[in-house]
């Protein structure tokens, strides 16, 4: 903040909005002169112990932009983090999966298109190595024979887990490459 003289000698306040960092000095030009054009773009919490963070950040670029009325308000739905959770857990190989697992993946896999057969592995015994194990006549035999005009869940089942598999070992194949990549780069000094 500065104070400058406003006629009759009389001290006013002048708030400067930016502060003396590097950038912001760069950066100037963008700030106070008409003729900038700027995008001010913000992010915020949906937690409610930030909510001061928030309100703060969003007030922070009302004041940038200079008018409230330029201010646009967009929104995006993020996942809960119960789902993000389920999500990063279906990142685990197949294999991996506890009893409670192959039951969960059941209920939410093809958008619940196998939750009414969830409760039929009730063997603790259907884990995930023996899900992967299992062939689609095995499959069939535990969540029954379709009525006429139904698709097989058993065989339904059985190329999901597949389909699981590989998006497991995709990801998993990516996260190797990645740490060669960041190691390579770390090695050479590049980052």
């Amino acid at each position: 903040q500065r104070e400058a003289e406003a006629g009759g000698g009389a001290q006013a306040h002048v708030h400067v909005p930016y502060r003396s960092s590097q950038l912001t000095r760069v950066l100037m030009e963008c700030f106070v002169k008409e003729a900038a054009r700027m995008a001010v773009i913000t992010t915020v919490s949906p937690n409610p112990t930030d909510t001061e963070h928030s309100i703060t950040t969003l007030r922070t670029a009302c004041m940038i932009s200079g008018c409230d009325s330029k201010c646009k308000e967009t929104k995006e739905d993020v996942p809960a983090l119960d789902q993000m959770a389920r999500e990063a857990n279906r990142l685990v190989a197949p294999v991996h999966w506890s009893h409670e697992d192959v039951k969960s993946w059941l209920r939410t896999a093809h958008k619940g298109a196998f939750a009414s057969v969830a409760d039929r592995f009730n063997n603790r015994a259907h884990n995930g190595r023996a899900l992967v194990r299992m062939t689609e006549a095995q499959l069939t035999n535990i969540v029954g024979v379709a009525g006429p005009g139904q698709a097989n869940l058993g065989s339904q089942i059985y190329d999901a887990i597949r389909v699981q598999i590989s998006r497991v070992d995709e990801f998993m194949k990516q996260q190797r490459q990645d740490a060669r990549d960041a190691a390579a780069r770390a090695k050479s000094g590049r980052y």
